[in-house]
């Protein structure tokens, strides 16, 4: 879970950052929220082919080759159109940067108001990845554990 942790956390930095380059901020919110919703779509799909997969094969080790295949799809989209104009980082310049701690401190009420909130559901779904592995333990078959699965991730995807 450290891991997974550390490798979700580093994708979300490197997300922001390559979009505070390429997107001019009028758009950024936009982006970031289009972006979000299709890594969400993408944790929606997920389960359901999972579950084919192992329909399929009566294999559940090779539902860990669903987001190898997946990734390299996406690569192979990303080589052939994707684009990379905006190496200049002329979108990307603030012009007033103020400390954290000053906009903790100024902005605390809206912090408690939004902020705990915003905290509290990306915890729901980083609990939506144990699931699996309880199912599992309890002794629920793996097909069935990839649909409770599959109908979280929908519940997530909703949220968006």
């Amino acid at each position: 879970m450290l891991m997974s942790g550390v490798a979700s956390s580093l994708t979300i930095l490197a997300r922001n950052t390559y979009l505070t380059i390429a997107v001019p901020l009028a758009y950024r919110g936009r982006a970031m929220s289009l972006l979000a919703g299709f890594i969400r779509l993408g944790s929606l799909i997920d389960p359901f082919i999972t579950i084919g997969v192992i329909a399929t094969t009566g294999e559940a080790r090779l539902a860990f080759l669903v987001p190898v295949v997946s990734s390299t799809i996406a690569l192979g989209v990303l080589v052939l159109f994707g684009r990379d104009d905006a190496t200049d980082g002329s979108h990307g310049s603030l012009v007033q940067t103020t400390s954290l701690w000053r906009t903790m401190t100024e902005r605390r009420d809206v912090l408690m108001r939004v902020g705990l909130p915003a905290g509290l559901i990306p915890a729901m779904r980083t609990s939506r990845q144990i699931v699996p592995l309880v199912g599992l333990m309890v002794g629920l078959d793996t097909e069935l554990v990839a649909l409770v699965a599959a109908i979280c991730a929908t519940v997530d995807f909703a949220l968006f």
